[in-house]
């Protein structure tokens, strides 16, 4: 009978453990709705707005990225030039 005893006390733990896991899980769901609401409400920029925005650091990145090459290049030229003067 102890035996038995100790099994349902178990069990009515597990039960009531579930309880409580379901009932955060509920209240965590609520949150969530809640935030995808406002999120909602507030409006979110549409995609192609991100698109946009994400070629447009991607152009200027590459803009940039010519310009440090052709300044490396021009200083090669010119850390060149009097080697190539001393050759003549």
């Amino acid at each position: 009978i102890n035996q038995w005893e100790a099994q349902i006390s178990e069990i009515i733990q597990w039960v009531s453990d579930e309880k409580d896991a379901r009932g955060y899980l509920q209240a965590l769901a609520s949150k969530m709705t809640e935030e995808l609401d406002a999120l909602k409400m507030t409006g979110v920029p549409p995609t192609s707005t991100v698109e946009k925005n994400w070629k447009n650091r991607r152009s200027q990145k590459l803009d940039k990225m010519e310009l440090l090459n052709l300044q490396s290049s021009l200083q090669s030229e010119i850390q060149a030039k009097p080697a190539f003067s001393l050759d003549l």
